[in-house]
């Protein structure tokens, strides 16, 4: 049996459309020893300049329970970007969520960021890198466009013409001035 071109083409189409989807990255979930941790950010997309927070869930395999904030005291996180790094300090997410800890974060460059986790988790020795959702530039979200205009970034002829009735006032004061003292 032939393909006839349409068939062909609408074959080809599609596995197009099957491989070429990006996969986003979302929350990263890391195995280790039998603690399940999912690690991002809090405020998703991050945008470089706004308050955000990176996000530990922390669940013992098995049990599905969350991990008790005594249990995570000497887990260590460190986040890494650019050749710089910064160590933070986890807390808990809320009371009424075991094992839901964050570090709040602001994040001032696009780019991808690092997590670093070290330390223990329990009796769980813990070395592990994990990169986040890439931060996005503040442009992705900001409408409408801040753009320069000349009222924004130049003096207007309004601001002119003031400063040159402001000059031509003082250059009268001083005519007046000079005037004076030659009459008397």
């Amino acid at each position: 049996m032939r393909m006839r071109p349409f068939q062909l083409a609408c074959i080809l189409g599609l596995i197009l459309v099957l491989f070429s989807t990006q996969t986003a990255h979302a929350h990263e979930h890391i195995t280790i020893g039998d603690y399940e941790l999912v690690i991002g950010w809090l405020e998703e997309p991050p945008i470089a300049g706004q308050k955000n927070a990176i996000v530990i869930s922390i669940t013992e395999q098995g049990s599905g329970a969350g991990l008790a904030e005594e249990d995570a005291a000497s887990l260590e996180i460190t986040v890494s970007y650019g050749g710089q790094s910064k160590v933070l300090t986890l807390e808990p997410l809320s009371n009424d969520s075991p094992g839901e800890f964050m570090t709040p974060l602001l994040p001032t460059v696009p780019g991808e960021y690092t997590v670093i986790l070290g330390g223990q988790l329990g009796d769980t020795t813990v070395e592990a890198e994990v990169h986040v959702e890439e931060v996005q530039p503040a442009e992705v979200l900001q409408f409408p466009i801040l753009e320069s205009s000349p009222q924004m970034t130049n003096v207007g002829i309004g601001d002119w013409l003031t400063w040159l009735a402001v000059l031509l006032g003082l250059a009268g004061v001083v005519l007046g001035i000079m005037a004076h003292r030659k009459a008397g």
